[in-house]
């Protein structure tokens, strides 16, 4: 054997540590891409979760509560509406069916839209079927006792999200379609 064969056998034992190595270094890289992607996509759930448990957190400040309205001196039975959130919601659609109160008294059925409600305190009576601002009413007193004073309401919140609140004032995210 002479000195080019054994530079050949050293150079072809040197490609083949190069060829392992590199080929080492790749699966060594694909493992790094798929943690690196695995990491990813973990961070990107948890923003997901972070931004639903927000927008549940803003609809939630949204409420519906039955009172008794004094409106120019008079007295009638409502209900307000209360955006505690920072953000507008729109598209509000309220009912309250007709029930009875203890005494057996009639309680209207109750109806009402707005396509946007701004942060604030609203009402809506009964006969009018249309949203009234804080300003317009005073001296509210809350219902207490009976569930059929209660009403519920859809909305859309500022990002397009839809919710609804049921008659148990429970809030829950809907379809478009559910809450028409």
């Amino acid at each position: 054997m002479n000195v080019v064969d054994v530079a050949h056998v050293i150079s072809a034992f040197a490609t083949a540590g190069a060829l392992i190595f590199v080929g080492l270094q790749a699966v060594y890289s694909r493992n790094a891409a798929d943690a690196a992607r695995r990491m990813l996509e973990l961070e990107s759930d948890r923003d997901v979760r972070a931004m639903d448990r927000e927008a549940r957190r803003r609809a939630s400040q949204v409420t519906t509560w039955p009172v008794k309205l004094k409106i120019a001196s008079e007295e009638k039975w409502g209900v307000v509406i209360n955006n505690a959130s920072p953000s507008p919601v729109f598209d509000l659609e309220l009912r309250r069916s007709e029930g009875r109160a203890k005494s057996g008294k009639l309680i209207p059925s109750l109806f009402a839209r707005a396509a946007v409600i701004p942060p604030g305190r609203y009402a809506v009576e009964p006969d009018q079927k249309i949203v009234l601002h804080a300003t317009e009413f005073s001296g509210d007193v809350a219902i207490t006792g009976n569930a059929d004073y209660m009403a519920e309401m859809r909305f859309r919140d500022s990002n397009g999200r839809s919710w609804g609140r049921d008659n148990a004032g429970m809030i829950t995210q809907t379809t478009e379609e559910e809450s028409r």
